[in-house]
């Protein structure tokens, strides 16, 4: 199975294989709990084959101590056995209810309980450690950036909002679909801190390179320039189109799929650009590509971006470093 990984340590992982009603072809991964990892596949064989439910249950208890349990019925007849792993319990309910998207699996993000209190206590700390490094040692807002973060962080953990927009940047890359994909999410599954959604197939891209080490040079970059027009494409109109784009664009995040088609995961962090934003990011984009140093700074001005020196060069520098990835920083 392909899935994003968080450090964050805030999900849970699952893998049950699409399979017949024979207990024996059940292939179930090891790590049913395994943390650090963001998502749960399940197949619709779960809602046609109950006596198969018992081999993916477990215990698993909410923030206030209760155990966290599913049931359900199928056109009248008993209800399904009670499935106390969140998890289990919500591929079981999408299975029986008719939810599961065409192809049969689904993806499901558990959020640990307390997750969110640790990590702002974490935000806490490294504030303090900031506010300090910022007046004793380093000359740079470090400040702004991680109370950003303190802010930031509590719409990442509210797993409602972020399938709203994942279901409305799908809706935005649309004319993309046929060679950028995005999860959408289960009608009627989905909580504070559970959410189910299409199952995205694909190499996360760190994977990518020893799969294509056997290639020659000359093929390795052209896949390596088809993958990034993709990518670059889908938040291109991201960020320049509604002004609504996914904000954790790491590696872990993108899945690369049969004839080069990307899928871009993991919508918790996200951001909506307001119409002058959008115009004064087109232009610092420009000013890039032209390399001039004066609209460049101009740029950085109308996005807010401050310097304690007003000098030219050094903004230019600066912004090389933060938005252009060929990276043109003079150390």
């Amino acid at each position: 199975s392909s899935s994003s990984s968080s450090s964050r340590g805030r999900r849970r992982r699952a893998v049950v294989s699409s399979c017949s009603d024979d207990a024996s072809d059940i292939s179930s991964s090891e790590s049913w709990l395994e943390p650090g990892s963001s998502y749960v596949a399940g197949g619709g064989v779960l809602g046609r084959s109950r006596h198969l439910l018992p081999l993916v249950t477990g215990s698993s208890r909410d923030g206030n101590g209760a155990d966290s349990s599913s049931s359900s019925s199928n056109n009248g007849r008993s209800s399904l056995p009670q499935v106390h792993s969140p998890a289990a319990a919500a591929v079981a309910h999408a299975a029986a209810s008719g939810n599961i998207p065409d192809g049969g699996l689904v993806a499901v993000k558990v959020q640990y309980p307390g997750a969110l209190h640790t990590m702002t206590l974490d935000l806490v700390n490294l504030r303090t450690t900031s506010a300090f490094l910022q007046k004793t040692e380093l000359k740079f807002d470090l400040l702004s950036a991680v109370e950003e973060m303190q802010r930031q962080i509590h719409l990442e953990f509210d797993f409602m909002r972020e399938a709203r927009v994942m279901d409305t940047i799908a809706q935005h890359l649309q004319q993309l679909s046929s060679h950028v994909a995005v999860p959408r999410s289960v009608p009627g599954l989905i909580s504070q801190r559970l959410m189910v959604m299409t199952y995205m197939e694909g190499l996360p891209l760190m994977q990518l390179r020893d799969k294509v080490a056997h290639l020659s040079e000359w093929k390795r970059r052209k896949a390596a320039r088809h993958i990034l027009a993709r990518v670059s494409e889908a938040y291109g109109l991201m960020i320049l189109g509604e002004g609504l784009f996914q904000a954790d664009g790491h590696p872990g995040n993108i899945l690369v799929q049969p004839h080069g088609r990307v899928a871009l995961l993991d919508y918790g962090q996200s951001k909506q650009l307001g119409a002058e934003d959008k115009r004064a990011f087109a232009e610092l984009v420009v000013a890039l590509k032209k390399g001039d140093k004066a609209a460049i700074s101009a740029a950085l001005h109308h996005l807010h971006v401050v310097t304690s020196k007003d000098d030219i060069s050094l903004r230019s520098d600066m912004a090389y470093g933060m938005f252009d990835t060929r990276g043109r920083v003079s150390v």
